[in-house]
This record gives C-alpha cells, sequence and structure tokens, in this order.
C-alpha cells in the first residue's frame, strides 16, 4: 500500500495537522499574536471493561500526536515554562510554539499524523493505549502492518511516528527494544527495504515527446508543463524544490540559466545552493528557452512563484503543490507509451542521473549537479530500461 491508498482508510485531518501546522499566511510570531493555553496531550485508559471502553472513545476525541510543546516535552528540553507569568513570558511561549512548528518541514508532519492516526487505529481494536504504548504491544505494530501488505517504507515510517510520540510525550522509546528491533529486522528480511513500484526514469527520447505532446495543449497549460518537466529533468530537482521555486530565483547569464535552490531536502536550515544548465543545441529540448517561453507568456511580477495553477479560462492562480508535479509527468504517460503508475516526479530526477551515467558521465560530476551527498544515495536513481551495458565488449575492446 502506498500513502495514497492509507489515506482514503485513515483519517488524517486531525487535531495534531491542526495544532502543529500554521496557516500559510503566517508571520514570524510577534506580541499582537494570540496566545494559546499549551496542550498536555491525553492518554487512553488501558482496559477491556465497558468503563474502559467508554474512556477510550471519549479521549479519542482529543488524542493527537504529541508535539514538543506538551509540558513533558518543554521539561523534556528544560525549557522549563510550566507556569508562565506576564505578557513577555506568554508571548515568548506562543513563541516557542511557534518556532517548534517549523522544526520540522510540513511533509514531515502531515507524515507523523498520517502514521499515528493509524496505529491509533489498531490500539483501538486491541483495546489497549498508544501512549505510552506497552513493551509487548508494540512490536504488534509493525508485524500487524506487514501481514495487512504494507510496504517496508511505510511500516518504517509508522515506527519513526511511534517512537516521536513517546519522545515528545517524555515517555520511552519503545522502538528501541530488543523485541521491537528484532521484528523489524525480520520484516526486513522477508519482505524487503526496496520499493514494490519504484518509478521509472524518463529518457531523453521520451522527454522529446512530452514537449511534443505539450505544444497540443492549450498554450500557458502546455507552455507552463513542459518549463516544468524541463526544469526538473535537466535540473535534477527533487519535486518540493520546482513548487517552491519563485521569479527571483532565476536568472540568466549567456546561454547559462541560474536556479537558485533557497532550502531543500538536503538543506533544511536555507543555505542556499545554486544548480547551473546551459542552452541546449535543439530548441525543442532546451530547458533555458522553455523556462524563457513561460516567463514571457506568464507576465508574472518578480518574486511571485514560478509555477502556478492555471484554472479554467487560463487563468493564472497561487502556487502548484508538489503533487501537481507527479500528476503533471502523469498526464503525459500515454505520450511516452507508459502507465501512470510507472511515472511520478522522481521520474524527472531519475530521469537525468540515469541519461549522464549512460552517457559516460562520471558519477562524481553527476552527483555534484544532483547534489546527491553519496554515491550510495545516487546509485537508487540510476534506473536504466532495455538498456544494458555490453561490460563484456567494453573489456575486450579495452584491452
Amino acid at each position: 500500500m502506498n500513502t495514497d491508498e492509507i489515506e482514503n482508510q485513515v483519517d488524517v485531518a486531525g487535531p495534531f495537522v491542526k495544532l502543529m501546522l500554521p496557516n500559510d499566511n503566517d508571520d514570524a510570531p510577534t506580541g499582537n499574536m494570540p496566545i494559546d493555553g499549551i496542550s498536555t496531550g491525553s492518554t487512553y485508559s488501558v482496559g477491556t471493561s465497558k468503563e474502559g471502553e467508554n474512556s477510550m472513545r471519549e479521549t479519542k476525541r482529543q488524542l493527537a500526536l504529541p508535539v514538543p510543546l506538551t509540558m513533558s516535552g518543554l521539561q523534556e528540553c528544560g525549557l522549563g515554562l510550566a507556569q508562565p507569568s506576564g505578557e513577555s513570558a506568554r508571548v515568548a511561549v506562543r513563541s516557542v510554539r511557534w518556532y517548534v512548528e517549523h522544526s520540522r518541514a510540513r511533509s514531515t508532519i502531515r507524515s507523523y499524523e498520517l502514521w499515528w492516526r493509524l496505529i491509533v487505529t489498531m490500539c483501538e481494536e486491541w483495546g489497549v493505549s498508544p501512549l505510552p504504548i506497552d513493551a509487548k504491544v508494540a512490536p504488534m505494530i509493525p508485524a500487524e502492518m506487514a501481514n495487512r501488505g504494507y510496504e517496508w517504507k511505510t511500516i518504517d515510517n509508522a515506527c519513526n511516528a511511534l517512537r516521536m510520540a513517546h519522545r515528545f510525550a517524555g515517555h520511552p522509546d519503545p522502538t528501541r527494544s530488543p523485541a521491537m528491533q528484532a521484528v523489524r529486522r525480520g520484516i526486513a528480511r522477508v519482505l524487503g527495504t526496496g520499493p514494490k513500484c519504484q518509478k521509472v526514469a524518463i529518457s531523453v527520447r521520451e522527454l522529446a515527446l512530452i514537449a511534443a505532446a505539450a505544444q497540443k495543449r492549450p498554450e500557458s497549460r502546455g507552455v507552463q508543463e513542459w518549463a516544468l518537466m524541463a526544469l526538473g529533468f535537466f535540473g535534477a530537482l527533487r519535486r518540493s524544490e520546482i513548487v517552491a521555486l519563485d521569479i527571483g530565483d532565476i536568472s540568466f547569464d549567456g546561454d547559462e540559466m541560474r536556479i537558485f535552490i533557497v532550502k531543500s531536502k538536503t538543506d533544511q536550515f536555507g543555505t542556499g545552493e545554486t544548480v547551473v544548465t546551459k542552452r541546449a543545441g535543439d530548441p525543442l529540448l532546451c530547458p533555458v528557452a522553455a523556462v524563457e517561453a513561460w516567463l514571457a507568456l506568464c507576465g508574472q511580477p518578480e518574486g511571485g512563484p514560478l509555477f502556478r495553477r492555471i484554472l479554467p479560462g487560463g487563468r493564472i492562480a497561487g502556487r502548484l503543490s508538489g503533487r501537481s508535479v507527479a500528476r503533471v509527468a502523469q498526464h503525459y504517460a500515454a505520450a511516452m507509451g507508459l502507465r501512470k503508475s510507472e511515472v511520478g516526479a522522481h521520474s524527472l530526477r531519475a530521469g537525468y542521473v540515469t541519461e549522464m551515467i549512460l552517457a559516460g558521465v562520471n558519477e562524481v560530476e553527476v552527483a555534484a549537479h544532483s547534489r546527491h551527498r553519496s554515491l550510495d544515495s545516487l546509485s537508487t536513481y540510476f534506473r536504466p530500461r532495455n538498456r544494458r551495458i555490453n561490460y563484456t565488449t567494453l573489456l575486450v575492446e579495452g584491452r
């Protein structure tokens, strides 16, 4: 099962998301910000009696994945804000919450909420407490998920959510017990740790098919989608990086296009990185020409999002979401002769890595452009299809 399938089974719009995630227009905390009380979290009443079941139902409405701002979490961090007094202290407490909310990516917070809800559901079925969870019950979580057909990565994510929930609430980490570690090792050995449905790497030939198909789309939509695909491929960008780009992050210098990545998966604190792509000889496949065409058409003011939603009628709206990149790639799956399930946002980044390595470019140079921190990580993006390098011929002819 993948994340989309799980979302259909589990209610993820829970209080953890509402508590942890600020609104899109939230700014840094100031003295004028509303002051909220600090949630201390809730726990289940353990037991199989009718009274215990009623208590469990009652507390379910209040249960959310504990966050570092719980009293135990603050004490664990040594902040000592149990009884703040005075307006300045109240604003400081609110500021703590605001910065804690931004200590992790929003996608990570949503992921914790998703898996925690799944854990809560299973514990409800068993009539046990998820927080703190009994040491004998904790290994049942990954075991039951494996029985239900979840992949290893999903099971591992759920265990991380279980670990963080207990850590934030000030309870011992249940994932470090010998029994839990043994179960997880056993599942990894039986199921394997690789994804069952890895997204294919788009080739340059298939990229040309996308460019041709994009020209048949309504002008604004086709031009933007091709610019997005070309930039994602030749820049070896992650989908989060693509949609986070603003017009001011793109600059041109002769035949070069410089893409400034403000923040990324491997640059969580926003040091910033610059990716450089150059103008291609074939204008049909040129990423620089594709972005220039989109900028000329969209007429967006400098500083706005580079890629935006296009509403019926061609009106341009707000910034694209990360999932929109996958949807765009999947829209062109048929043009490439592929199934939608085979294509995703990773197909762009993996496509660049695969094509460069097949072209004989040194892996260190490829990693420098794709900003992979290790060659081991880079190797997972090398996904050739229907092409196998004849190493025997290379060795014989290279004598």
